[in-house]
């Protein structure tokens, strides 16, 4: 008996009429997940509504006075280890030099990663020291590429000196000697702020061991110029350093700063919390 081929096709139709459209999935602009400053492109807002423009001229961000703006807009930088893009101010950056024919690495901790001999190798970690405890796990995680594609890296590794434990505890007492170097040269008070007219935001630090919040925001009205004035509060108890408690008279006296004139102990205050808690 002859197989009728029209059955089939009509079967093979009607299976398919019944699949339900899916969506199409949702795209991106790459200005936003690709954008890089050496493309010549500029990002820009999403506007939906014609009237935010006029709103977004007339609002004061007042960023420059924001210490965390600072770091959130630094340059972005891989960390080596998550392998995501991050503001370099929330990383080490990890340099490694050639010395006697053989790389040797340290943490850099200086505040701005910056450079000082372009003859460097370097790559970059996140700044956080549970997280690098845990992941750090050989020397090859943490070294640049281009050093681990250098031809003899296989006789080189033995040769480089890497001890993780160390390596992270003499960064973190690197990082507090030159946190104790700039807070023991500045002024201490047991005033309350009372003065706030130089900027929209102002910063405490205090050594507080009966309290459990290592950075605190407040915000307080000023009714005179119909704005909001922050005051952030850092507390260093969780470096746990008997020279910090005595100079902060275990908790008695407190620092004030400003982003305008502070910015670097702001910044050094900020990534040494980061790394421990």
């Amino acid at each position: 008996m002859p197989f009728d081929t029209t059955i089939l096709k009509s079967l093979q139709i009607s299976k398919v009429g019944k699949k339900l459209p899916q969506p199409l999935p949702l795209r991106t602009s790459p200005l936003f997940t690709h954008f890089e400053r050496w493309a010549g492109k500029t990002r820009k807002l999403l506007l939906k509504e014609p009237n935010h423009v006029s709103m977004l001229k007339s609002f004061n961000f007042r960023l420059n006075d924001n210490p965390f703006a600072h770091i959130l807009s630094s340059p972005s930088r891989l960390d080596r280890i998550g392998k995501v893009k991050l503001p370099k101010q929330l990383l080490i950056q990890v340099k490694s030099e050639i010395k006697d024919k053989y790389p040797s690495i340290s943490l850099n901790t200086v505040v701005d990663n910056s450079i000082r001999d372009t003859t460097s190798k370097h790559s970059y970690i996140l700044n956080k020291m549970n997280l690098l405890e845990k992941n750090l796990r050989n020397i090859k995680s943490i070294l640049p590429l281009h050093v681990l594609s250098d031809a003899d890296i296989g006789k080189k590794i033995p040769h480089i000196q890497f001890e993780k434990d160390k390596l992270l505890e003499e960064h973190l007492s690197k990082l507090k000697e030159l946190l104790w170097d700039q807070l023991s040269k500045l002024p201490l008070t047991e005033k309350p702020i009372t003065d706030m007219s130089s900027s929209s935001s102002q910063i405490i630090v205090t050594y507080d061991k009966s309290n459990s919040d290592t950075l605190k925001l407040n915000i307080i009205k000023d009714e005179s110029m119909n704005i909001n004035k922050y005051i952030i509060t850092f507390n260093l108890a969780p470096i746990n350093e008997p020279k910090f408690d005595e100079l902060f008279a275990h908790g008695s006296k407190k620092l004030n700063l400003d982003q305008r004139n502070h910015a670097e102990l702001i910044l050094r205050i900020y990534r040494t919390l980061m790394l421990i808690t």
